[in-house]
């Protein structure tokens, strides 16, 4: 497994026109977009079914997801999990295939099911429908470290003084590393068969995302 920091870098913020005309790689992701089971209160707050139909200045989060994919220069295609209400998508219409499958229960158990009913071999990307502030730049930069780090499966982490320097009043969960607290960015590569056994793991661990000491003992 491989870990990256996903703060953009100079070269990161302003792609060429040249890079526009790039043929997309054929690498799919995974949108989880399902509703808690047990809610979610800003969901609620919104009084929406699911944090995907939150709209941030009249678009709806998932629909800024499949904007960024649209735009990256490596994700061909896009599998929404678990949405059940597909208006949140809207009528635009996005430059990269998109199809629809059901979640299970919980996030790690429903890219299980996603992987069981995949014909073609990895690398998948994973993220979630509410990474709203998601970027093209983001998403290859990330698919980039990741595809030749030779691992199973990479994990996009930020660090904490990055977060707290630009958003000091965030509240986030940490993990704590030799070299410094990280908290996830909801970005995952999936790059060989093997990786099947770290969502597996990720499910018996998802119980306990909020209790960092015991995932450490898992």
């Amino acid at each position: 497994m491989t870990a990256t920091d996903t703060k953009p870098t100079g070269s990161m913020t302003k792609p060429s026109e040249a890079q526009a005309s790039v043929p997309k790689q054929a690498i799919e992701a995974f949108v989880l977009a399902g509703a808690r089971s047990a809610g979610d209160a800003l969901a609620q707050a919104h009084n929406v079914a699911s944090k995907a139909h939150i709209q941030i200045a009249g678009v709806s989060m998932i629909s800024r997801v499949l904007r960024a994919l649209s735009k990256s220069q490596t994700v061909a295609e896009a599998t929404i999990i678990g949405l059940d209400d597909k208006a949140a998508l809207g009528s635009e219409d996005y430059s990269i295939s998109i199809r629809f499958t059901e979640g299970a229960n919980g996030p790690a158990a429903s890219v299980d099911q996603a992987l069981r009913t995949r014909k073609e071999p990895e690398p998948i990307l994973v993220t979630t429908c509410d990474h709203a502030l998601l970027s093209p730049d983001i998403i290859d930069t990330f698919l980039d470290r990741a595809l030749t780090s030779g691992a199973d499966v990479a994990v996009a982490l930020a660090r904490r003084e990055t977060i707290e320097g630009d958003y000091p009043d965030a509240t986030r969960t940490y993990l704590r590393f030799g070299d410094g607290d990280y908290s996830s960015c909801n970005l995952f590569c999936l790059m060989s068969p093997a990786a099947g056994d770290v969502v597996k793991f990720w499910q018996r661990a998802e119980q306990d995302r909020k209790r960092p000491w015991r995932i450490a003992w898992r």
